[in-house]
Parts: C-alpha cells; sequence; structure tokens
C-alpha cells in the first residue's frame, strides 16, 4: 500500500513538533495545519488518508469542523476521511454520538503516549482502506490488482482479522492507563473490524 498521509490540524507547536516526530519516523507523510480553515484547504488539496485535530482550535471547535465537513456539499469529496479530536477536556461518551456518525473515530484525551496515538492511528487508517477495499470486492472477498506484470490477490478478511487482533492487543496492554473516551475509541475500531471480518462471510 501506498505511504499514507497525515494531517494534523493544531496551532500548538509543541504538539506538531511530536506528532511529526511520532509520525515521520514510523513513515507517514505529515502535513501539519496551524487552524480550521487552512486544515480544510489542506485537506481539499491533499485528501490526507486521516485527520487530527485539536478540540479548541483558534478559528473553532473540532466539533464544529468535523460538522462542517460532513454537512457541506463543498466537502463531499473528503467526507470519508477519517479523523481523530485530541483534548485535554474529559467529554460525555453520549455527546460525541453525532460526531461518530459524521466521521469521528476517536476521542483522545490528553496526556497520552506516543505509542497509544500511533497504534490508534494506524489501526484507523487500515480499517479505512479495508472499507474502501471491500467496497469493490468480489464474492471471494478478494481484490485483484497488477503489480510488476503479476497478479496479486489482497485478503481482506485477513486484513480485518488484524485490525481486530491489533486493537484487542491494545485494549488489554494498556489497561488501566487509558480514559473511558479512549477505550471507547478503540472499542469503535475492535467492533467495525469484527463486523467487516463477518460481513466478508469468515468467522470472527
Amino acid at each position: 500500500m501506498a505511504k499514507a498521509c497525515i494531517l494534523l490540524i493544531d496551532d500548538d507547536s509543541d504538539m506538531v513538533s511530536i506528532g511529526e516526530q511520532i509520525f515521520k519516523k514510523a513513515g507517514y507523510c505529515f502535513l501539519p495545519a496551524k487552524n480550521g480553515h487552512e486544515g480544510l484547504v489542506k485537506m481539499l488539496e491533499v485528501k490526507p488518508d486521516i485527520v487530527i485535530l485539536d478540540y479548541l482550535l483558534t478559528d473553532m471547535k473540532g466539533s464544529e469542523f468535523i460538522r462542517m465537513v460532513s454537512g457541506n456539499d463543498t466537502y463531499a469529496e473528503i467526507q470519508h476521511i477519517p479523523m481523530v479530536i485530541l483534548t485535554a477536556w474529559e467529554e460525555d461518551p453520549a455527546k460525541l454520538t453525532d460526531l461518530y456518525r459524521r466521521g469521528l473515530k476517536a476521542y483522545l484525551t490528553k496526556p497520552f503516549g506516543h505509542r497509544e496515538l500511533r497504534c490508534v492511528v494506524e489501526n484507523i487508517i487500515q480499517l479505512s482502506r479495508l472499507e474502501g477495499l471491500c467496497d469493490n470486492k468480489k464474492s471471494d472477498a478478494k481484490v485483484e490488482t497488477e503489480q510488476n506484470g503479476a497478479a496479486v490477490k489482497f485478503d481482506c478478511g485477513i486484513l480485518a482479522r488484524s485490525i481486530v487482533g491489533v486493537s484487542k492487543m491494545i485494549l488489554e496492554g494498556l489497561e488501566g492507563e487509558i480514559s473511558e473516551q479512549q477505550k471507547t475509541g478503540l472499542t469503535a475500531i475492535y467492533n467495525s473490524g469484527r463486523l467487516i471480518h463477518k460481513k466478508l462471510g469468515f468467522e470472527n
């Protein structure tokens, strides 16, 4: 798969530096934006694989940003891009339901570990790519492409199962180290992976 591109929208230079260090070291393309409007411009231009944004941006709230993207036909071509909110405030999970429907995939409360952030983002990117592949899958749940003149078969079921396994490992391995909001985001990834695996005709 092509190297994923991550857009981080945050006016905190320290957070941008941390994000750049984490994701560039992991081999990702990394792009920063200092406010919501700059982030929207870059989303349209680059169409990143995922957007990470601070809850309190200088020109709008993260929740406003997500609602703006999901509710405006101007942004139709980027409405599929998954988003993650970073915040210093605890939020009632019930209040996030509307945002999850609009493209929010995880809600991480600061402080969080570098490994935790990277694992959550990697899981979301993999799951998003899997959903895109499976939208066009054949009945045997495999997508065939040509690479270097040879037919390559990509097994969606194996990827879905690996996402389930990694998500479960993170949830169990970080027990007591993550907040309820973070656990909610990881659980959503885990459940989505299981659902895709089941829909493809595999046993969970």
